[in-house]
């Protein structure tokens, strides 16, 4: 019998005392059921804690969106940006390699860009690469192509500006086009 009350005093004292932490003002204690002392609620937690959908790779413009996505830095990503899309299926990702850029598939770099797309897809994604043509652009060839057609917008503006034509008739000039600068 003394057990009993030992227990029943155990269980009082217990809940009193996570009375007392309920009101002790610590505001981790005094947060309402289900809510954490940053506010937010356990759904909301539940919900962040949930793998993120794999990404729809349905074609080389989706390749290069998550390859920007990505923020990927150094070698992994300048093998990234040399690669276009293969094929997407039950989590493999297969890439074509623009040939001539073989020297950027290192298995370390190979494994680096398979761990960086599986943490970014929140599933564990298998990578294959070969080299060869595909008859796409890769991320590295729009860059530049991106870059010429900047340059040759800022060279057609500076050549059609009236003042420029001016100047270029009244004083017999040329233009330098090397000296242009265009936005990057």
């Amino acid at each position: 019998h003394d057990d009993d009350t030992v227990a029943e005093g155990s269980s009082t004292a217990a809940g009193s005392d996570a009375a007392a932490a309920a009101n002790s003002g610590d505001p981790e204690n005094d947060a309402p059921p289900g809510v954490d002392h940053s506010g937010s609620t356990q759904a909301e937690r539940e919900e962040q804690e949930l793998p993120r959908q794999a990404p729809a790779l349905n074609g080389n413009d989706d390749w290069h969106q998550l390859i920007d996505s990505m923020a990927l830095k150094g070698l992994m990503r300048e093998l990234a940006s040399h690669c276009t899309f293969g094929e997407y299926r039950e989590n493999r990702i297969r890439l074509n390699l623009q040939p001539g850029q073989e020297h950027l598939l290192t298995m370390n770099q190979k494994d680096k860009l398979e761990a960086a797309l599986s943490l970014h897809c929140g599933a564990e994604i298998k990578l294959a690469i070969t080299s060869g043509e595909s008859g796409q652009e890769t991320p590295a060839q729009r860059s530049a192509r991106n870059q010429l057609e900047k340059k040759q917008a800022a060279l057609e503006a500076v050549e059609n500006n009236p003042d420029v034509k001016l100047f270029v008739d009244m004083f017999d000039a040329t233009i330098d086009r090397e000296s242009i600068r265009y936005p990057e």
